[in-house]
């Protein structure tokens, strides 16, 4: 599995319109905001399981506890209420502040120091044979992956608009 996770910024109107969607018109209808270039998009590499187990300690497959940074990268609401094949998710903005103030209180130094890739192999963090790779890549790359994110996250604050979240 080498799927991309696709943050994208969209106003009410949108995000409404797209929980009255059914199912195969959804992510029809979600690929076409991402393609279009009209909307604020933040990809996360292959590595977002991996950026949600080191923020949160939890994978993919284990549904992430209530914590900001399960929302962050997994959303905390599904369209229509249902698990999709593809996972589309939403938050909305009234969850981004705290989700912003987790992001920012994470001390990086200390995830660095922390860092053990044996763990993620044990816990079955996709993609498998990556975190094999020389430890200061992964910490280069987790940490990179962090400060995109938690960028996104602010400025979708700062606009006051909700993030959807779709892993394809």
């Amino acid at each position: 599995m080498a799927f991309i996770a696709n943050l994208l910024m969209v106003n009410n109107d949108i995000l409404e319109n797209l929980n009255t969607l059914k199912k195969d018109e959804l992510s029809a209808r979600v690929y076409e905001l991402i393609d279009s270039d009209s909307y604020d998009l933040y990809g996360i590499n292959a590595i977002w399981d991996g950026l949600c187990f080191s923020l949160s300690g939890k994978s993919h497959d284990v549904p992430p506890d209530n914590s900001s940074f399960g929302k962050a990268i997994y959303g905390s609401e599904y369209f229509g209420g249902f698990m999709n094949d593809c996972h589309l998710a939403f938050n909305r903005y009234d969850l981004v502040p705290d989700i912003v103030k987790s992001l920012e209180n994470v001390n990086l130094k200390k995830l660095a120091a922390e860092f053990e890739p044996k763990n993620f192999i044990d816990a079955g963090i996709e993609p498998p044979d990556f975190w094999e790779e020389e430890n200061t890549y992964l910490i280069d790359l987790l940490t990179l992956e962090h400060r995109g994110l938690l960028s996104f996250y602010r400025e979708a604050m700062k606009k006051k608009i909700n993030i959807i979240v779709s892993i394809l």
